[in-house]
């Protein structure tokens, strides 16, 4: 024979309901979600989720009624092209006067 299943022959309807909770029924919500959700997909969502509320942080204003504004816009004083300091997030100096404010 292939295999020997004279201990399940054996084991009574107890038995066998304990080992079959114990091995196939004990992995965790989390451990079957896991195998349900890919894992690439949540990556995706977390990060779009962080970088959305990065963006939201940095560049828009809470009102009173908990909506998202967008911050007054400035033009640059300068508009000469600068590939270091894109690469390195460095602001450009702006001008002091607003060309947009959110209206209201």
């Amino acid at each position: 024979p292939l295999f020997d299943i004279s201990t399940e022959e054996e084991e009574e309807d107890d038995e066998v309901l304990e080992r079959y909770q114990s091995e196939e029924l004990a992995r965790g919500r989390w451990a079957k979600l896991a195998v349900v959700l890919p894992r690439r997909l949540v990556t995706v969502l977390v990060l779009q989720m962080l970088f959305m509320i990065t963006y939201y942080v940095r560049n828009c204003e809470r009102r009173e009624d908990g909506s998202w504004v967008s911050k007054a816009m400035h033009l640059p004083e300068d508009l000469s092209f600068r590939p270091a300091q894109l690469m390195f997030g460095i602001e450009p100096r702006s001008e002091k006067i607003p060309f947009w404010t959110m209206p209201g």
